[in-house]
């Protein structure tokens, strides 16, 4: 029967193709992947003859095939990769990214058969197979090759691909280079975002304390994200320019020599993109545009300005990244700013109250330190009275002491012991020094809850455990 299927096919040419690729599916779906083979062939050379075979991705379905196996067709790394790059010549792009992704996956897990082409020669069986190293780094070689070609097809995934293992390289030269032609290319906001993320790290590598330090090589960072979901770049170590360009001889994808830009090309290239990704609302984009306006940037050689400081815009920003999900950190320095105040801006402490509240509940802490400014603020600060802002303080360490913050036990203990904002209680604000040094091993609260003993406030008199608590602290012969 199968003869006979084959004969039919090979005397109808107009729909050879077709019915050759229906039968190499079904074939497949029922796990007849030796057969799935045969009909996929038999449709990419009636393609190749109808000038179509582009748009039929039979040598890619092949390729799968050998990649995975099917049912009575074994997998085969080597077979995958001959039939993916047969795919990618066929003029199916996309298998450029596939072809790269496989050799560099292949990088990772080496295969125990010789693969075609990826590990080794063709002309070397009698020869030793090459060192683990050796195979890995012909298969990165390989992988990179395959996406700068899909690169130089315009295929975006190869592109990001490409720019994203050049930033693993700490190649920022490349990454941009490729992400440039992504943004320019397709627009693709992926590119506009790592555009702005690259250019901060330049940024970032030549700031000191609000200044360009003119003539500064280019540096190693390391881009991480903290327990807060913050994005941080952390300068790793001092390496010139020319050393990150180490991995792009065979590419050929740094030729721009971005290590002789100046300061201010430097800032302007970066307000560019993280302005252009802030519109797309990147949060890493709209908290490095907030940290460079809430402070300008100037030269320190030559005193220029080079970008000046404008509070109101990085508050805006500020309030802007936390509400499209950066973390209560962003919150926070947005009510600094309208706490402390500028040439600008308006000090506005109330609402700068309001929103350290908001930002301590949403995770930011400092519960302890809004509790201070009420109680230490006068009317105009926090407007209110004296009174309703020890009122408030004491629900703000309330709420402290609920999220675990260790220093408002002690903040409210002392409120209860000293009657500050409420009815005077020393058996409560013994119970909070008690809490605050069994739960954490506050050293403040050890103190306190010392103290008390010693006098006996809101407890028995235990000056034996009184001084042991002060021994522990390093306090022996501390008189309270």
């Amino acid at each position: 029967m199968r003869h006979k299927l084959k004969d039919a096919l090979a005397s109808s040419k107009g729909g050879c193709e077709k019915t050759s690729l229906a039968l190499a599916h079904f074939h497949a779906s029922i796990k007849k992947g030796i057969d799935a083979v045969r009909f996929f062939e038999l449709a990419r050379n009636a393609g190749i003859e109808a000038n179509t075979v582009s748009t039929s991705n039979a040598a890619y379905h092949i390729a799968l095939l050998h990649r995975n196996g099917c049912g009575d067709l074994p997998p085969s790394n080597s077979l995958s990769i001959e039939w993916i790059t047969r795919a990618a010549t066929d003029g199916n792009d996309s298998c450029w990214m596939i072809l790269g992704d496989w050799h560099m996956q292949n990088s990772q897990n080496p295969p125990t058969e010789t693969s075609h082409g990826e590990a080794s020669d063709s002309d070397h069986d009698d020869q030793e197979q090459p060192s683990k190293n050796s195979f890995q780094e012909r298969c990165v070689k390989l992988a990179l090759k395959a996406w700068s070609t899909g690169a130089k097809r315009d295929n975006l995934e190869c592109i990001l691909r490409l720019a994203s293992h050049y930033m693993q390289q700490k190649n920022f030269q490349a990454a941009l280079k490729m992400y440039q032609r992504g943004s320019d290319k397709f627009q693709d906001p992926e590119c506009v975002r790592m555009l702005a993320q690259v250019h901060s790290v330049m940024v970032s590598e030549v700031i000191e304390d609000g200044c360009v330090v003119a003539g500064s090589n280019s540096s190693d960072h390391v881009v991480e994200s903290s327990s807060m979901g913050e994005t941080r770049l952390l300068k790793k170590r001092k390496r010139n320019a020319d050393q990150h360009l180490k991995d792009a001889s065979d590419s050929d994808e740094a030729d721009a020599d971005f290590s002789s830009w100046s300061a201010s090309k430097i800032v302007s290239q970066y307000l560019k993109y993280c302005n252009l990704a802030a519109t797309q609302d990147d949060t890493p984009s709209l908290l490095s545009l907030a940290s460079s306006t809430s402070t300008g940037l100037k030269n320190s050689s030559s005193e220029t300005l080079l970008l000046s400081r404008d509070t109101p815009r990085a508050l805006s920003l500020y309030l802007k990244a936390f509400e499209k999900g950066a973390p209560p950190a962003s919150l926070y320095a947005a009510a600094k700013l309208l706490f402390e105040g500028s040439e600008n801006l308006a000090r506005d402490r109330v609402r700068a109250m309001d929103l350290f509240l908001v930002a301590a509940r949403a995770g930011c802490g400092q519960f302890a330190r809004l509790g201070d400014l009420l109680v230490q603020g006068n009317e105009e600060d926090t407007g209110q009275s004296e009174i309703e802002s020890r009122m408030r303080a004491i629900k703000v360490y309330e709420e402290g002491c609920s999220a675990g913050e260790a220093e408002c036990f002690v903040k409210l203990g002392d409120c209860f012991r000293l009657g500050l904002g409420c009815d005077k209680d020393v058996f409560k604000a013994f119970s909070l020094y008690e809490r605050g040094v069994r739960m954490f091993g506050d050293a403040q609260a050890t103190e306190r809850l010392a103290f008390c003993l010693h006098h006996g406030e809101g407890c028995i008199k235990d000056k034996r455990r009184s001084r042991a608590l002060l021994e522990s602290i390093g306090r022996k012969d501390v008189e309270i």
